[in-house]
């Protein structure tokens, strides 16, 4: 079986101008957009990765079923440029925004019905890169980014690439077998056939992403996977509940929890069920929800489930304990109110 999945995979790989979208699973029927990394200017738009109904197009129906599950989840979430032709030693952002995650259980086979991805995952590459194709669109290569763009200002396109290659030692290990730990093995990193060799502990990145997270969250996730990054002072809080959800923990409860807590996701049928924030009122509409569940069934009931007390999800904040400070406060606001 998993001969099977990497023969599929490489099949694609190994053609010009071929990438992997993941964020658990692959990405199916994300659009796929490139930009300058130095400009911002976007140089093409109007692509989207491959899902079950592109993939049905492409090959027919009855090759389609022929596949086996790990077959799938291979041919998924790819994107391929037709006669690419990109400056070589320029650096470009591609990204992947929207889409369908076909494994957000993250057991490595294609769930029944794909969970809709709210957030855009990004790679930082070269167009030698791009003209070659053979890498992937991951939480690791969202990590690097996230990192470039918080280091790279002012610096040389060289000493962005140095910068890049010392940063990959904190992601991942040897992906290409070169004896090398570099940003190579950052962009060949790809969760299907690389799994042992992940290092960070993406998973809160990852959620954020899937929950189309603000940017500051997405930002914090990605550059606390990086050891010089520097603890975040610990919020003071508020009198009011609903400014100190808006302020703080929103952002923590999207990060550690929306990965399943929302409307599609594993735990949609829970009385804890969280709005995106692309939902304009979800600051009033969230805290509205907790508030209801306080009254339910108090504050510790909540806190438990949050450290792995009869909790599907496990222990989400045991290892946060500044996140576990603000989830606790918020909902003694919520008590005291």
């Amino acid at each position: 079986m998993f001969k099977s999945r990497v023969l599929a995979l490489l099949a694609c790989l190994g053609l010009a101008a071929c990438e992997q979208a993941q964020l658990q699973g692959p990405i199916g029927g994300g659009e796929v957009f490139v930009s300058e990394f130095r400009s911002g200017e976007t140089v093409l738009t109007g692509l989207s990765t491959t899902d079950e109904t592109s993939l049905i197009a492409l090959v027919g129906q009855e090759t389609f079923d022929s596949y086996n599950a790990l077959q799938i989840m291979a041919l998924v979430g790819l994107n391929t440029f037709d006669n690419p032709d990109f400056d070589p030693d320029t650096w470009y952002v591609m990204g992947v925004q929207g889409g369908f995650d076909y494994d957000a259980d993250g057991n490595g086979l294609p769930d029944q019905a794909p969970i809709q991805v709210f957030g855009t995952v990004h790679a930082l590459v070269t167009g030698e890169h791009l003209n070659e194709g053979g890498f992937s669109i991951t939480p690791v290569t969202e990590a690097a980014y996230r990192y470039a763009v918080e280091m790279a200002d002012g610096i040389s396109d060289e000493a962005l690439h140095d910068l890049l290659d010392d940063a990959a030692g904190a992601l991942v290990e040897d992906t290409d077998d070169d004896e090398d730990v570099d940003y190579d093995d950052v962009i060949g990193w790809n969760r299907l056939l690389y799994s042992q060799q992940l290092l960070a502990d993406i998973d809160a990145l990852t959620s954020a992403v899937a929950a189309g997270a603000s940017e500051s969250t997405i930002i914090a996730a990605a550059l606390a996977l990086f050891p010089e990054a520097p603890p975040e002072p610990a919020p003071e809080p508020e009198a009011d509940p609903e400014e100190y959800f808006a302020q703080f923990a929103s952002d923590v409860v999207q990060l550690r929890c929306g990965g399943c807590h929302r409307v599609g996701g594993s735990a949609s049928r829970t009385r804890h069920v969280l709005q995106p924030t692309s939902n304009r009122n979800h600051i009033a509409l969230n805290t509205d929800m907790y508030r209801a569940l306080v009254q339910q069934e108090g504050a510790d009931y909540i806190l438990n489930k949050s450290l792995g007390n009869r909790h599907g999800g496990g222990n989400r904040l045991g290892r946060f304990p500044d996140d576990f400070e603000i989830l606790e406060t918020f909902l003694s606001l919520l008590e005291d109110g």
